[in-house]
């Protein structure tokens, strides 16, 4: 019947590089020995300070990173496919707020127009992440209060990053969770939804039941994170859901940077003030 016909699982994979154009401060990783450690530190000065918006010459805003045909057949495949369940592998996040690592937030153009696609309802999404040597679990609903009594579903962000490296490790590590607990927005169900050890991601459906979950396991085989039975029909992103999707460049500095800049003049007035007295 029917039914055991469209028991398809879809995957499509996304070349996240070829057609990527630079970040508004490119990385330094490529010319430089710890160059990825500046490539962060520049990523988070560009999303802290909204340099993407305030300096239209780098036109950072609309920079892309999937490329005009790739879109046209991502749409198709997502837009035309019988499948029941559909998981798009992206190699960077898409949902995170993190700035200081590589994902589609430095990109928001490119990320709007992936939200809007993958927000229309497809059958089984999940989207599937990595790169960034930690798991967590977002939503793009996740800033919007839903009624427990009829909960909206949509698709999920699952990252799994990774066998062999993880961010908890020496150097970087003990950044690493102070960031992801301060970066939280768009976090699934609760801000402590991510694991900083060596994991991997397992998927099962339930076809019986028509919903799919994904766990995330440590390195013992043991579930350290997990998405919750998630059914085939999701509910479409509105706009106004779309748009309340917390984006990674927010211009979060610029405030603490104002103020500081105040405290300092206010203390160097009032110094030389009492310098000029003191002269006379």
């Amino acid at each position: 019947d029917d039914k055991h016909q469209r028991r398809q699982v879809k995957l499509i994979f996304l070349d996240t590089r070829w057609h990527r154009a630079r970040h508004c401060w490119p990385s330094l990783a490529t010319y430089m020995p710890l160059g990825a450690g500046f490539a962060a530190f520049t990523r988070w000065v560009s999303a802290g300070f909204n340099l993407q918006y305030w300096w239209p010459l780098w036109d950072c805003v609309h920079a892309p990173v999937l490329g005009s045909e790739q879109w046209t057949w991502l749409e198709s495949e997502l837009e035309n496919s019988s499948a029941a369940v559909h998981v798009v592998v992206s190699s960077i996040q898409v949902l995170t707020t993190n700035p200081t690592v590589e994902s589609w937030g430095h990109f928001p153009s490119e990320r709007q127009r992936l939200l809007k696609l993958l927000g229309k309802g497809i059958s089984g999404l999940f989207l599937v992440s990595g790169d960034v040597h930690h798991a967590e679990i977002l939503n793009p609903n996740a800033a919007v209060s839903t009624d427990n009594n009829n909960p909206r579903h949509s698709f999920l962000e699952v990252t799994s990053s990774g066998m062999t490296h993880y961010c908890s490790q020496p150097f970087y590590g003990r950044m690493c969770e102070p960031l992801l607990n301060y970066y939280n927005r768009n976090r699934h169900a609760s801000n402590e939804n991510y694991y900083i050890g060596k994991n991997y991601g397992k998927m099962e459906i339930d076809w019986e039941q028509e919903q799919a979950e994904i766990f995330v396991k440590n390195e013992y085989g043991e579930t350290v994170l997990r998405t919750g039975p998630q059914p085939f029909q999701q509910d479409a992103l509105t706009k106004d859901e779309i748009d309340a999707v917390a984006p990674c460049v927010d211009g979060h500095m610029i405030r603490p940077f104002v103020q500081i800049l105040v405290a300092i003049c206010a203390v160097t007035v009032v110094l030389v003030r009492q310098m000029m007295r003191k002269a006379k």
